[in-house]
C-alpha cells in the first residue's frame, strides 16, 4: 500500500482484520465525547458503532501497536482494545468531502461504502466484548 500524506499503513491483526492509523492528528481535539461498540466493517476494517444507527470506519492515531497475541490493539494511552469492547472517549472527524477524507477513502477504499471516519483518541475501555 502506498503512503498517503498524513496516512499511515494500516494495522493488521492476525484475524485479516485491519486498523486504520492517521499519522496527522490535529493538535487540538475537542471535549465532546463519543461511547460505541468497535466492530468490523466492509473491507475487514474495524468500525466505531455508536449505537444509534452510525458506524464510522474507525482510526486511531499514529503509535497504536498490536497486541502480543495480534488480535487487538494498544493505544498510544496503553488501552488494551479488541473488537466488541465496549469504548468511551474523544475522537475527530473531518469535513466531508475535504482533503483529509478525500486521501483517507484513497487510502482505505474497501472500508468507506457509504460511510465516513473518526480518529479516536483517549479512549476508555466501558466493557470487554466475547471477542
Amino acid at each position: 500500500m502506498s503512503q498517503t500524506p498524513g496516512i499511515l499503513a494500516p494495522l493488521q491483526l492476525v484475524d485479516g482484520t485491519t486498523v486504520g492509523i492517521d499519522g496527522d492528528p490535529p493538535e487540538l481535539i475537542g471535549d465532546v465525547g463519543y461511547g460505541g461498540t468497535l466492530t468490523t466493517v466492509a473491507g475487514g476494517c474495524w468500525g466505531f458503532d455508536d449505537g444509534i444507527g452510525t458506524t464510522t470506519v474507525f482510526f486511531l492515531v499514529g503509535g497504536t501497536t498490536l497486541t502480543n497475541d495480534g488480535l487487538g490493539v494498544i493505544t498510544t494511552d496503553g488501552v488494551e482494545l479488541r473488537v466488541g469492547d465496549k469504548v468511551y472517549g474523544g475522537g475527530y472527524g473531518v469535513r466531508p468531502g475535504s482533503e483529509v477524507e478525500l486521501e483517507w477513502r484513497a487510502a482505505r477504499p474497501e472500508c468507506f461504502e457509504g460511510r465516513r471516519a473518526g480518529v479516536y483518541v483517549g479512549l476508555n475501555k466501558v466493557s470487554s466484548g466475547a471477542g
